[in-house]
């Protein structure tokens, strides 16, 4: 049974009046509850500020920056074996240069306080194989053209050499 026009205009005002009560009665609770609560509540309906929405996505971008940057600048040394020596001090004892043997097996030019010696090492450990002449060697050294590439880790000088199929004593591009 479809209701008369007369009850549609009376369903329709009786709607409208419980919208009225509805927003008179939230308006009094504010009241009640204080200014504060009204402002939050009006604070709730507004959009965040686009100048502080900038301000936080910048921070948010440094922060992301600053931490890959001490992950790669320090996490990624110490996963490559590069050792960065203290500020205008020269390490006691360095390595100078390796010479991978074979899987296991590899000889080491090492200068510990002003001397060099040619260490051996593999599966039972280190082991000096002789002290070397320290005119002889920084003769060499010497001899050698300098280069700024950094000194790669053994794992990636194997890896670039099984891809190029060259020496792995030597880097890609030498």
């Amino acid at each position: 049974m479809k209701p008369a026009p007369s009850d549609a205009a009376l369903l329709e005002a009786d709607r409208a009046l419980d919208a009225e009560l509805s927003a008179t009665a939230a308006k009094r609770q504010a009241q009640a509850w204080g200014d504060g609560a009204a402002d939050a509540l009006a604070e709730a309906e507004e959009p965040e500020n686009l100048g502080w929405l900038l301000a936080r996505t910048l921070l948010v971008l440094g922060v992301v920056v600053a931490s890959i940057y001490l992950t790669l600048n320090v996490g990624l040394r110490k996963l490559m074996g590069l050792q960065g020596s203290a500020m205008g001090r020269q390490p006691l004892v360095s390595v100078v240069e390796r010479l991978p043997l074979d899987q296991r097996r590899s000889l080491f030019v090492v200068k510990a306080a002003d001397e060099y010696l040619l260490v051996g090492g593999g599966e039972g450990g280190l082991q000096l194989l002789s002290k070397l002449d320290v005119e002889a060697v920084e003769r060499i050294r010497a001899q050698r053209p300098q280069t700024n590439a950094v000194p790669l880790s053994p794992f990636l000088q194997k890896l670039l050499s099984r891809r190029s199929g060259g020496s792995p004593s030597q880097p890609p591009g030498s």
